[in-house]
C-alpha cells in the first residue's frame, strides 16, 4: 500500500504549481470572502482531485499491471481511502491556516462555533469520498462522474424543492435548523462523526467485493 500512495503522492508533485497558484487565488479571494470559502473550496477541490488517481489507473489498463505487482485487490482500495482523506484533509488544514490569516489580518480572532462548522464541513467531504469510490471503481472514471453528478442532483432537487414548500407554508428553513441545533453543537459534531465512521465502515466494506469480483 506505501508503494500506492508513494505513486500517487508524486502524480500530485507534478501538478504543483497548479496547487500553488490556486492557494494564492484562494487567499486573495479569501480576504473579501465569508470566512468558510477557504475551506470549503479547497477542501471541495481536493476531493475532486482523487479522481484524477483513478484516471490515471484506468489509462492503458494500468490497474491490471498494478495488480501484476504485489499488490493485493483490498490493498489497492486500502490505498484509495487513505489517499482520499490524507489529500482532503490537507485541503481542510490549509484553508483553515488561510481562514486564520484572514481573520488575524481583519483583527478577529477565529472562533470555535466557525472552527466547529468547518470541521462538519470536512467531514462531509470524507463522506463524498466514501460515494464516489465504490462508484467509480464499479463504474470506471468517465461512468463513475456521470452516477455520482446523478445521485447528488437527485440530492440537490430535494433540496430545493424541500425548500420551496417550506416557503408556501411560510417557514424560514435555516432559522428552524439554527434555533433547533442551538447549543448543541459538539452533540452534532460527535454524532457527525459517528455517522462519518459507520459511512467509512459501508463503503469500504463495499468497495472490497466489488474490486475482488472486478474482472480487467
Amino acid at each position: 500500500m506505501i508503494g500506492l500512495l508513494k505513486k500517487d503522492i508524486f502524480l500530485l508533485k507534478a501538478q504543483k504549481n497548479f496547487f500553488l497558484l490556486i492557494i494564492a487565488i484562494t487567499f486573495f479571494i479569501g480576504y473579501n470572502a465569508n470566512n468558510s470559502f477557504a475551506v470549503f473550496y479547497l477542501t471541495f477541490l481536493c476531493s475532486f482531485q482523487m479522481l484524477n488517481s483513478f484516471s490515471y489507473d484506468d489509462n492503458g489498463g494500468c490497474t491490471s499491471f498494478l495488480l501484476t505487482l504485489p499488490v493485493s485487490r483490498s490493498g489497492y482500495v486500502r490505498e484509495k481511502y487513505v489517499f482520499g482523506l490524507l489529500l482532503t484533509s490537507a485541503g481542510w488544514i490549509i484553508g483553515e491556516l488561510i481562514n486564520v490569516s484572514m481573520a488575524l489580518m481583519r483583527g478577529n480572532m477565529p472562533q470555535m462555533a466557525e472552527i466547529g462548522q468547518n470541521l462538519a464541513w470536512l467531514m462531509g467531504f470524507w463522506i463524498f469520498i466514501f460515494v464516489t469510490i465504490p462508484v467509480v471503481i464499479k463504474y470506471g472514471v468517465e461512468r463513475g462522474r456521470i452516477v455520482i453528478f446523478f445521485i447528488f442532483a437527485v440530492f440537490a432537487g430535494i433540496l430545493f424543492f424541500g425548500e420551496k414548500v417550506l416557503e408556501q407554508i411560510n417557514v424560514n428553513g435555516a432559522e428552524v435548523l439554527s434555533r433547533l441545533f442551538a447549543g448543541w453543537q459538539p452533540l452534532l459534531l460527535i454524532c457527525t462523526a459517528v455517522g462519518t465512521l459507520f459511512a467509512l465502515a459501508v463503503s469500504y466494506g463495499i468497495s472490497i467485493q466489488i474490486m475482488r469480483r472486478k474482472e480487467f
